[in-house]
């Protein structure tokens, strides 16, 4: 350590030299007590940084179970109305219908045609084309499980419904593909709950 005379130009200088050092060591040292030890604020960014990742983590797991489920309602393209191919009803003289099996739920779909009648919907021809007016008709429409001969009872009063139309076929398609047994098993409480109200198995 160099030696200068108390007073001189050179000792106030050295002086304020070594205060700034030891004013700057001494903040070093702070600086890394607070890097090291814990503080309140530490802590606080902390959490805050831990419930930040934990709000983007649950984000993107909802994105990616929305993503899959919009892609797996893509992929599945439900069966609709546009899918039935009519051909003349097998036990009425002017009747059609038209069967398909929806992954273990059968629909079957009938009407009447030209002088038909006991069937609960009617087709009629269209005087232009000369053809059938699919699209403009009513139906008759039941379900039955593969299998199983009982209907599903898709009406508290009845097992089929009558006069639907093309947009309620595709509808009532669109459930039992959708929704499989939990819909069918909707259809039987409900039929249960209103005979049960009206006592009708009492």
């Amino acid at each position: 350590m160099p030696i200068f005379y108390a007073g001189s130009k050179y000792a106030k200088l050295f002086a304020q030299a070594s205060s700034k050092k030891k004013n700057f060591q001494s903040r070093k040292s702070l600086i890394i007590n607070e890097l090291r030890g814990p503080s309140p604020r530490k802590c606080l960014q902390a959490n805050n940084l831990q419930h930040n990742a934990k709000k983007l983590h649950f984000f993107l797991a909802s994105t990616t179970s929305i993503c899959d489920s919009i892609t797996m309602i893509a992929k599945q393209q439900l069966l609709n109305f546009d899918n039935l191919a009519f051909h003349k009803h097998p036990s009425c003289k002017d009747g059609i219908m038209a069967q398909v099996n929806m992954g273990g739920i059968v629909i079957s779909v009938v009407a009447n045609i030209l002088q038909g009648s006991g069937l609960y919907g009617r087709v009629e021809m269209c005087q232009e084309t000369e053809q059938f007016d699919y699209l403009n008709g009513e139906y008759e429409v039941a379900m039955w499980k593969e299998g199983n001969s009982d209907m599903i009872p898709l009406g508290v009063g009845d097992d089929v419904l009558g006069w639907q139309s093309p947009t309620q076929v595709s509808y009532l398609m669109a459930k039992a593909q959708s929704e499989g047994s939990v819909w069918v098993d909707e259809l039987i409480k409900e039929r249960k709950d209103f005979r049960d109200e009206l006592g009708l198995d009492d």
